[in-house]
């Protein structure tokens, strides 16, 4: 990993850090790169259980880098190829088959609010600050999932004004994000550790089950779900068995052709 984002391990949860505090962490090509590695390391190691993406410096992000030289292209292709890649790594948090938690300060600005509301669980800080401000520059919206999480209403709002400086409250009141905590709790890492850790080290079952009801998780844990305890889940997810025996079935009979 180079500078623009850290990853270490703090027990079973796998921690990446946003690290160009400088440019207010915008999001660039290298930086997507270094995310997209960290979360393949994260879920194919099977002593990680959960995912928590954080930054350095005052804000969390900015959003994509305007300045990353990938926008300079005049080939459509480019452009596309660019935009394609936007979406897919933000897309790791949404589909990942490990609960994710994104942990909010400042400014979460456009692509990076995408992100931070991709994650299962996302917890901001009362200074920090939402937006979609892309839409005030005739620009598209990378991953349009606010419908999905707050309903059109909601989504509608946030998207035509375009504002860039919604509190924490109010988006906490839309049902965006899970808590909202004083600054001072959410810089010292054993807050979001701690919270997390309800999850990730409870029986990975249960979390199994737990994610499986959600069709986004779903495609993914089945494929990887030999990364559970079989036994576990067969016993404690029994409402999930024939989904997940049907997975183990076509695994058998694949392996056999």
């Amino acid at each position: 990993m180079s500078n623009s984002l850290t990853y270490e391990v703090n027990g079973p949860v796998a921690l990446l850090t946003l690290n160009r505090p400088d440019k207010l962490n915008a999001i660039d090509t290298t930086m997507m790169a270094e995310m997209n590695a960290a979360m393949d390391k994260a879920e194919e190691d099977q002593s990680i259980r959960a995912i928590v993406v954080k930054a350095n410096g005052k804000s969390f992000s900015a959003g994509f880098d305007l300045d990353d030289e990938v926008w300079s292209s005049d080939k459509d292709e480019d452009i596309r190829a660019a935009l394609q890649n936007d979406f897919d790594t933000i897309m790791r948090f949404w589909d990942s088959p490990k609960p994710t938690i994104a942990c909010v300060q400042g400014y979460c600005l456009g692509g990076a609010m995408e992100l931070a509301l991709s994650c299962d669980l996302t917890v901001a800080s009362t200074c920090a600050m939402f937006g979609e401000p892309e839409v005030s520059i005739a620009s598209g919206i990378v991953v349009l999932n606010l419908p999905w999480l707050t309903g059109p209403k909601l989504a509608k709002e946030i998207l035509f004004c375009a504002d860039k400086r919604i509190p924490a409250q109010r988006i906490y009141e839309m049902g965006l994000i899970n808590r909202v905590v004083e600054k001072e709790d959410l810089e010292f890492i054993q807050f979001f550790l701690s919270f997390f850790k309800i999850i990730s080290l409870g029986n990975p079952a249960v979390t199994f089950g737990a994610l499986i009801l959600y069709p986004n998780k779903r495609k993914y844990l089945v494929k990887k779900a030999f990364i559970y305890d079989e036994t576990g889940v067969f016993i404690i997810v029994s409402g999930y068995c024939i989904l997940v025996r049907i997975y183990f079935s076509e695994k058998i009979s694949t392996s056999h052709m």
